[in-house]
């Protein structure tokens, strides 16, 4: 929920709300007359510049931890291994959606 706030207060208060919106992520809705003129938000992590989704996620990892070991199992292997069955998760054939994982 945004806070509304005048913008004679905005514009006196302005670093403090600013570190607000960083720290808390809090919104405020500048007004003139009772009427909404403009927002302050937090950024986007785009915006911010952090990167989002899962490949990004993994380089992130990749470079904090190494690269993969080359004797790692892959997805395959590791379900094979899991659930005791031949057939991908991703394979539309099988049984996953009611709750059986073994064909």
């Amino acid at each position: 929920m945004s806070e509304k706030i005048g913008i004679f207060e905005a514009k006196s208060k302005l670093s403090e709300l600013c570190s607000k919106v960083a720290e808390s992520g809090a919104e405020y809705v500048i007004t003139r007359r009772g009427r909404a003129i403009a927002r302050i938000v937090a950024p986007s992590p785009e915006e911010h510049g952090e990167e989002t989704g899962i490949l990004s996620r993994m380089r992130r990892t990749e470079q904090e931890s190494g690269p993969i070991p080359a004797d790692e199992p892959d997805f395959p292997e590791v379900w094979n291994e899991r659930w005791g069955c031949a057939p991908s998760p991703l394979d539309e054939n099988n049984n996953l959606a009611e709750g059986n994982p073994q064909q």
